[in-house]
């Protein structure tokens, strides 16, 4: 008769994890203001009697999920500097007008004689991307 040894609980848990396929993950770095908004959803959210409890990860999830093409070309506006935002125009007026220096160019911006969008030149306001803080 042949003795069998009987696996220590740390053992068994090793053999199981090796089985079970782990899901990538990686560290994301975010603002102080970021996480105490996602920790006041979390705990309205979690405020249940039943199921389980929601993740972060699932709460960024949704949220990414809800992003369009809109809020995307607004992110890439606020994150250009004032140089890249009259590179913008300067090139946007020069496929029209060709021939013209960047100095020409910036002489023609500071006399007002350019019919380049202003607009384009002035930094998106952060408060108007926000948009309304939802009452938690």
């Amino acid at each position: 008769m042949q003795v069998q040894k009987k696996k220590s609980k740390a053992a068994a848990a090793r053999s199981v994890n090796s089985v079970v396929k782990t899901v990538p993950m990686k560290p994301v770095r975010l603002r102080h203001s970021t996480v105490k908004k996602l920790g006041k959803i979390l705990e309205v959210v979690n405020k249940k009697d039943f199921g389980k409890k929601v993740r972060p990860d699932a709460v960024i999830d949704l949220a990414l999920s809800l992003v369009s093409a809109k809020e995307i070309e607004l992110l890439r506006d606020t994150s250009m500097t004032n140089a890249d935002r009259l590179e913008a125009a300067f090139r946007s007026y020069t496929s029209r007008e060709s021939g013209l220096s960047r100095d020409e160019f910036i002489g023609l911006l500071l006399a007002g004689k350019v019919g380049a969008p202003l607009g384009s030149l002035v930094a998106p306001s952060v408060v108007e991307f926000a948009g309304p803080t939802p009452q938690i």
